[in-house]
């Protein structure tokens, strides 16, 4: 009973928010208060993290994502606003554009939230504790399990080695010329196999292991990322964590035999995420050589948010550059980390005599690619692009620049409805929890990245290839064993 009343108190407190909000984004909107109309966008945040938080397990992507776009582009003129600073130091137009589109695309995430959920209720689709043994041949399930974790540790071997080729390379030198100036030496079934190490771990996932046997796979994909956080990026290590939390979750939701998530578990998690969080945001200072300002733990904590919050700066820049973006033939780049793959390709490349768009920072992918982050970057900062320096990108802008604000509005609308599926998928079967957990290691990173950066993956043959190896062979385990068994039960 308690729990219903205080279901009805957050409901009826985010019908007035969300009521108050969209009053004071159309004042400020009409008298260009920049403060107001961004108190009105922070306040549909608030009333999604409070629907997030009315149904933690099956909103727990939801809520995430929300938190994700607060980091990104929301924390920078929110504390910027709280110290009584001015955060529109753009063209009023870049500014309105910020504002209109992270609106729009709070709105549109809880609306595809609301719809995947009443269409998950119409589909009785619920959430049952299972072993993966009461659903599948427990012969192919140890099969496709023993097979993943041997090759993961094979593949995750020469992804090392790969990282630590970086890690020799970048002695003494800035993390941006690892964009402009670096190639490996290394020969390419190294590095080709060294890139399946996340498909390899996802597929070992899939199978639902034992906890103790996660346990070690989960750390070595967290320990993986170490030598970028080294060389000075810590997204590789940021969304690395928060997947292998998410399995934890996820495992605890399903799991009928083990608790994933106990009192050891949330504790360790309060202890380790604020000290993780200024432990980064000291970095900050550390990678480019600096003193560490501030007088305490929490002006790093706010330091550390000001500083991811640099996307909120993005939208703006990356507004006012689309008009400068030199074009040379057709461009999307809402789908163009597809089109760039099968167009720019070896096999394009030898068949077609298509142009190589090379690695990193260069003047082909200004010029001739479909990344946003290139082009805008390069049309933004010319030579300095070049040097390794860019502006990174977001969804929001490419949809944006593809399809206007009707394009943020569908594309978050289908994010939100995606984020209220994923977590029941998992229970459909080995290969969709596979896809499901390869998404979650990149969806998050999504408020300041390619549009379909985390989906991309389908396309490419690093998938389809570990994925085909692991799936055949499991069934050829299964086929010998029964062969085996036929021929001894023959014998008597």
């Amino acid at each position: 009973m308690n729990d219903k009343f205080m279901i009805k108190i957050c409901r009826l407190l985010r019908y007035n928010l969300m009521v108050f909000s969209i009053i004071l984004f159309i004042l400020g909107t009409i008298n260009n208060y920049f403060n107001v109309m961004l108190m009105g966008v922070i306040l549909v945040f608030t009333n999604n993290i409070i629907y997030g938080l009315e149904n933690r397990k099956s909103r727990m992507l939801f809520l995430i994502f929300n938190v994700m776009i607060f980091v990104f582009l929301l924390s920078r003129p929110f504390i910027s606003m709280m110290r009584g600073d001015a955060w529109w130091y753009f063209k009023k137009n870049d500014v309105n554009f910020a504002m209109n589109s992270l609106m729009l695309t709070l709105l549109s995430l809880i609306f595809g939230q609301y719809i995947g959920e009443r269409s998950i209720c119409k589909k009785n689709i619920k959430i049952d504790k299972f072993t993966i043994f009461d659903k599948y041949d427990c012969n192919y399930i140890k099969g496709l399990r023993f097979i993943s974790i041997c090759l993961f540790y094979m593949s995750m071997a020469f992804f090392l080695l790969t990282e630590l080729e970086k890690l020799i390379y970048m002695r003494g030198k800035n993390y941006e010329m690892l964009y402009s100036s670096f190639k490996t030496q290394l020969p390419y079934f190294i590095i080709a196999i060294g890139s399946m190490q996340k498909y390899f771990l996802c597929v070992f996932l899939s199978t639902f292991p034992k906890k103790a046997e996660a346990f070690i796979p989960l750390s070595l994909y967290v320990i993986s990322a170490l030598p970028s956080l080294i060389i000075g990026l810590r997204n590789p290590i940021v969304l690395n964590v928060i997947f292998c939390i998410i399995y934890y979750f996820i495992r605890d939701i399903y799991d009928k035999k083990e608790k994933w998530v106990g009192a050891m578990e949330k504790t360790l998690m309060i202890i380790a995420a604020p000290i993780c969080i200024l432990l980064l945001g000291a970095y900050n200072y550390i990678r480019a050589g600096q003193k560490i300002n501030g007088n305490g733990a929490l002006d790093l904590f706010v330091d550390f948010l000001y500083k991811q919050g640099v996307s909120f700066d993005v939208l703006c820049i990356g507004h006012n550059t689309i008009p400068k973006i030199k074009y040379t033939g057709f461009v999307n780049y809402t789908f163009g980390g597809i089109i760039d793959y099968f167009t720019h390709n070896k096999i394009a490349q030898l068949i077609f005599n298509a142009k190589s768009l090379g690695s990193g920072n260069n003047i082909n992918m200004a010029l001739y690619s479909n990344s946003f982050a290139h082009r805008m970057s390069y049309a933004a900062r010319g030579q300095e692009y070049l040097e390794g320096n860019g502006w990174g990108s977001s969804y929001i802008l490419e949809t944006y620049a593809d399809f206007g604000y009707i394009g943020i509005i569908i594309f978050s609308i289908l994010i939100g409805i995606l984020l209220s599926y994923m977590v029941y998928l998992v229970n459909k079967g080995v290969f969709h929890s596979t896809v499901v957990f390869l998404i979650l290691t990149n969806i998050f990173f999504l408020p300041r990245d390619a549009a379909l950066n985390w989906i991309n993956f389908i396309f490419y043959i690093q998938f389809l290839l570990p994925i085909t190896i692991c799936f055949v062979f499991a069934k050829l385990c299964i086929k010998k064993y029964r062969y085996n068994i036929g021929i001894i039960e023959s014998k008597y």
